[in-house]
């Protein structure tokens, strides 16, 4: 029997873990005479948690490794993958440097997809970097199933973004620039449909119209000063999006609204301090 591609490896050992079939007949070997064998979790090490940050072996002992060590690991989801997209964009580089067939950049994107469910919130930077690398990692791939993967994927992860009061000087710009690395991928054909675009950047709208409900008195009057000038001066081509319907408010409606709420619970923190307390007027 020939030696099974690389691809049959990691797409096998993939698929088999996704879908617990782990008895069925994949090719999840590294040479035809031996086969991937996920065993039990009850081994994995709960102390050491230096190994939840460690590259990624793209062989046989590494991928068993990594999955059974790491991806599993109870701490993974709670305190590494929601900072940290590293392992995510490993797997996609590998695909990409040793041209890997769209079943493998599916699986391993469902690998993360299926991950991301467990997620509390997810690091806009980690977001932005990931997005703004896909156009390149997925360039080879450009069918309508690896399109629905990612569209997958992102809207899971645009639903989990949080952006920190503490970060002042990030949030808008953060904001603005993932929605342009959103259109990019339309542009850069990861995404055929405008529609389906327009779905990732409605959600994006949505998400910081709640994040800022959530942190916006804690954000300084700066903040919104800065993005409501930007906005006067260089409009944001990816709000302009024509929506689903003419009656419905534009994207750009609806970040404005946002601001302007934010902004007087802003001034109204600053001027009687927490908005939960009392107001006393003499």
């Amino acid at each position: 029997m020939k030696t099974q591609s690389i691809h049959y490896i990691i797409a096998g050992l993939l698929l088999s873990f996704l879908t617990l079939s782990l008895h069925n007949n994949l090719h999840c070997a590294l040479t035809s005479n031996h086969n991937v064998i996920i065993r039990s979790n009850s081994q994995l090490d709960l102390d050491d948690d230096s190994i939840l940050y460690e590259s990624v072996k793209f062989t046989q002992s590494g991928l068993e490794h990594y999955l059974k060590h790491v991806y599993n690991h109870p701490k993974y989801a709670q305190d590494v993958l929601p900072n940290d997209f590293s392992h995510l964009i490993q797997f996609l580089d590998f695909g990409k440097r040793t041209n890997q067939d769209e079943d493998y950049v599916i699986s391993s994107l469902r690998l993360f997809h299926q991950k991301f469910f467990s997620l509390e919130y997810i690091s806009a930077n980690q977001l932005n970097n990931l997005i703004k690398l896909l156009p390149e990692l997925c360039s080879d791939h450009k069918s309508p199933q690896v399109e629905s993967m990612i569209l997958r994927l992102v809207e899971n992860t645009i639903s989990r973004i949080i952006w920190s009061p503490e970060d002042r000087a990030g949030v808008w710009g953060q904001f603005s620039d993932l929605g342009n690395k959103i259109e990019n991928l339309r542009k850069s054909g990861i995404i055929h449909s405008d529609e389906n675009c327009n779905d990732l950047l409605t959600a994006l709208v949505a998400r910081f119209s709640y994040i800022i409900g959530l942190i916006g008195s804690d954000l300084p009057i700066g903040f919104y000063n800065k993005a409501d000038s930007e906005l006067a001066t260089s409009p944001l081509k990816w709000m302009e999006i024509n929506e689903a319907e003419d009656l419905i408010a534009t994207k750009l409606d609806k970040v404005r609204h946002t601001l302007l709420h934010g902004y007087s619970n802003a001034q109204a923190r600053s001027q009687f301090g927490a908005l939960d307390e009392d107001i006393i007027i003499s």
